[in-house]
């Protein structure tokens, strides 16, 4: 069951934003190859489009208007790959020297998901060498962490089926959720990615979509629904990733 781990990085400035994304691009492969046992790893900032969505998915604020903020999503293929790559001290050494260099403002924020539905990516391997592709973020709080998450899980994952046979401009519409046993057990979230903001609108003016909305409108309290549009930085890597529904149940410490 593949696993995903979703970091939010809070940088003191502007400067020191991008003194973390050149630590974060150090650990990518050139050639896009799978780095840690990752499958997946995208970093990308808030997007300054226009109109842009911008809810706040972080539990602290980020400063700054765009808000100073990274959002980090690799995907492994198992909780095992996480582990090996987390043994290797890749992270622990970036931490380092985030902590050396006082870079961040606030604490990173860092959470496990499981990889529940739809699909990461629809090639073996896809690197975005120049940057650019818009991220899409958007949480769901359930109403309950049981059936009614399930019903949800149900619908989006579905609909990502949809997704995946007909707009070939949305790269990747995954369905992660957190680990049952947890105050947020409840949440589901999904990452989207798309060739660019046109994309977007066609994905969003769709009548599947609306329908879609429809079928988990009933689980989910709409209030409590972020959604924050980031834009993908240079040498970020995205590839085929399995997905299991049965993800929901992981047990984790993040």
């Amino acid at each position: 069951m593949a696993v995903a781990l979703v970091a939010f990085l809070h940088p003191w400035s502007e400067s020191k934003s991008d003194r973390i994304k050149s630590l974060i691009k150090e650990t990518l492969p050139e050639d896009g190859s799978p780095a840690g046992l990752a499958t997946t790893r995208i970093y990308a900032t808030p997007s300054t489009r226009p109109k842009a969505p911008a809810q706040q998915l972080t539990s602290t604020k980020p400063a700054g208007t765009p808000p100073l903020l990274i959002a980090e999503v690799n995907v492994y293929s198992s909780r095992r790959a996480l582990d090996e790559y987390l043994a290797q001290g890749s992270l622990k050494a970036f931490q380092k020297s985030v902590a050396d260099e006082s870079l961040y403002a606030h604490p990173g924020e860092m959470k496990l998901w499981s990889v529940v539905g739809g699909f990461v990516n629809r090639e073996q391997r896809e690197r975005d060498v120049a940057g650019g592709k818009t991220v899409m973020l958007a949480r769901f709080e359930c109403k309950d962490s049981g059936a009614g998450k399930g019903k949800v899980i149900e619908a989006l994952s579905k609909f990502a089926a949809w997704v995946e046979q007909n707009e070939p401009d949305t790269l990747t519409y995954a369905v992660i959720a957190r680990p049952s046993g947890k105050a947020d057990s409840n949440h589901v979230m999904m990452f989207e990615r798309y060739s660019g903001p046109e994309a977007i609108a066609v994905h969003a003016r769709g009548k599947e979509f609306k329908a879609m909305f429809k079928q988990i409108v009933a689980y989910i309290d709409p209030k409590q629904t972020k959604i924050a549009e980031f834009i993908e930085g240079p040498g970020s890597f995205a590839g085929k990733t399995d997905t299991d529904a049965s993800g929901s149940a992981l047990s984790s410490k993040l």
